[in-house]
């Protein structure tokens, strides 16, 4: 995909007339010969040369992010990519490959927002909402991938890369029937695609058809015979359907393919154990255990193996760390379950019992920083400002990257008037867990209290992204262009809100507010009936309407609204009344 961008953009471009030398047109070709042969440094040169004559070509922009993305240098062309869009907005294909480039980056609430806005304005535009669900089924939220590519297989049905995207997400929700289906339908145009083949076999494994997911397998080491994958799928359906021979073989290739992979030495090493060749399992769960130490599984086998050898001594070393591996889990999970239980406590506001839970929990795991954490926010919840303020440092001593943690001591220190550190801790959550939208939103609002209101409005949207029913964040993100004098966009965000919460009379009063900032004092009047409809004792917005109906020119009108706001609320009497 990524190279059809980048030959499609240059296929697009369009000579310059000369001016002097060589021309920008002769440069943007002599770039295009470069890129064609992958020689990205003579490529980059050659479009910086053509942007020094026409530093306003959103194409030249383009091709030359893509050069640098293709050559490793992510921060320029998210620089370039980004320079295109400027010059020319809504460009589907920039907005993509930024957005691809900005989810490298790590910068996943910036990428959602632009595909977002993309798939939007450009619903046909089949690379963008692929891309949104690809993020979007790392990020684990199978609901809203699978509405992306339902909507996407709509507008082009039979597309095999949504399709493929979606029988990934039936894989994962246990619903093999359906993910076969997909992929048989990929195949009927895509037959020779090793991948396809590999994950219609472990949709058919999962299914409970061995010979018919071995068959599959097969097939995908036919296309590709380097696909470790499904050397080592296939050594697992034929040791299951009693192949043990054939099997050792499959593993032996997904062994030596795939060196780093412990699961590979851990079956290697079974395998081979089975067939009575103890020393070379020995040392293949060695291996597995020195690529994942905690290898529950191959620890085990490694100690039984040892015995089997005769190195009774080796095997009771190997058995004496798998038992304390096991106490240490045991432990754990005890933890993990008291640390439930608290969390269902303090859903109850039973705060005695939580707190029990909590500090049970610490006392068995004393290195496990959710318990900590908890017993903070109990603390808080009890009043206790200063314990809760121990209890988050000591969580983050055990684990500096806890973002959940980092997102309470933030809200402590906002809470104290200490901005600047609440910012601090903030910025950290976001940077720990970019995903988080609750740390997205608190950092816009902690920012917006220093005085950064541009940083806050970009906040409130990465929150928005990450989270679009996250309503207080999109009226927070309407008050804030309010308040910078964009009642355009203002009004567009609280509309955005009313399509998703139609009975929010809040959001038709702060509708109506900025539409009166904009003059449009007829949609400001419908914006404010409708508040009062929805709330008849919306004090705030029986005045507001009567602004909006002076302002029209209705002195009776707005005077009876007066009257009704003042019946309401009578400190409302004290706020400036314009004159007609």
């Amino acid at each position: 995909m990524r190279g059809w961008f980048l030959f499609f953009a240059l296929a697009v471009l369009s000579a310059t007339a000369p001016r002097g030398g060589e021309s920008a047109g002769a440069l943007r070709a002599r770039a295009l010969a470069s890129a064609q042969k992958k020689d990205w440094p003579q490529a980059i040169a050659a479009y910086r040369q053509a942007l020094a004559l026409e530093p306003s070509d959103p194409g030249t922009h383009f091709n030359l992010g893509l050069a640098l993305k293709l050559s490793g240098d992510l921060p320029a062309a998210a620089d370039e990519l980004s320079a295109a869009l400027r010059l020319r907005p809504g460009w589907p294909e920039a907005s993509y490959a930024l957005a691809a480039t900005d989810y490298s980056l790590g910068r996943s609430p910036d990428a959602l927002a632009l595909l977002r806005a993309s798939s939007s304005a450009h619903p046909s535009f089949a690379p963008a909402r692929l891309l949104l669900a690809s993020i979007l089924i790392d990020m684990r939220e199978w609901g809203q991938a699978e509405a992306e590519l339902n909507a996407l297989l709509r507008l082009h049905p039979g597309n095999t890369a949504a399709l493929e995207s979606l029988a990934r997400i039936h894989l994962q929700n246990n619903e093999p029937g359906r993910a076969a289906a997909e992929l048989r339908q990929c195949l009927k145009s895509r037959p020779s695609d090793a991948g396809l083949h590999q994950n219609l076999g472990l949709a058919l494994q999962q299914s409970g058809d061995l010979p018919a997911a071995a068959a599959e397998f097969r097939k995908a080491i036919a296309a590709d015979p380097n696909l470790a994958p499904a050397h080592l799928s296939l050594g697992i359906a034929l040791r299951r359907l009693g192949q043990s021979s054939e099997a050792l073989a499959q593993f032996r290739s997904a062994a030596r393919l795939a060196p780093q992979d412990p699961q590979a030495a851990y079956e290697l090493g079974m395998s081979l154990k089975a067939a009575h060749d103890i020393d070379s399992s020995i040392a293949e769960f060695r291996r597995a255990l020195a690529l994942k130490p905690d290898f529950e599984q191959a620890r085990y086998s490694l100690g039984v193996a040892l015995r089997m050898q005769g190195d009774s001594q080796a095997a009771q070393s190997e058995m004496k760390e798998l038992g304390a591996l096991h106490d240490f889990r045991a432990r754990l999970a005890e933890s993990k379950n008291l640390i439930l239980t608290g969390v269902a406590s303090l859903k109850k506001d039973d705060l005695a019992a939580a707190e029990a839970a909590f500090q049970k929990a610490t006392e068995q795991s004393p290195t496990l920083a959710t318990g900590f954490y908890f017993l903070g926010v109990t603390a808080e919840r009890k009043g206790d400002s200063a314990r809760a303020f121990t209890l988050y440092q000591k969580a983050l001593e055990l684990q500096p990257d806890y973002a959940q943690a980092q997102l309470s001591l933030g809200t402590w220190y906002a809470r104290q008037g200490r901005m600047s550190e609440a910012v601090e801790q903030f910025r950290r959550a976001t940077l720990n867990d970019p995903d988080l939208a609750e740390a997205h939103y608190n950092l816009a609002l902690a920012l917006m209290r220093t005085g950064d209101a541009e940083t806050s409005v970009r906040e409130l949207a990465n929150a928005i992204a990450l989270s679009p029913d996250f309503t207080d964040a999109r009226i927070q993100l309407g008050l804030l262009q309010s308040q910078l004098n964009d009642p355009a966009s203002a009004a567009r965000t609280f509309r955005d809100v009313l399509r998703h919460e139609p009975s929010n009379a809040e959001v038709y009063n702060n509708l109506g507010l900025v539409l009166l900032q904009a003059k449009d004092n007829e949609g400001a009047r419908k914006a404010l009936e409708s508040a009062v409809r929805l709330k008849p004792a919306y004090a705030e917005a029986h005045y507001n309407l009567a602004l909006a109906l002076q302002a029209a020119g209705n002195a009776t009108a707005a005077d009876s609204e007066f009257q009704e706001a003042f019946r309401l609320n009578p400190s409302l009497r004290e706020a400036v009344k314009p004159g007609p």
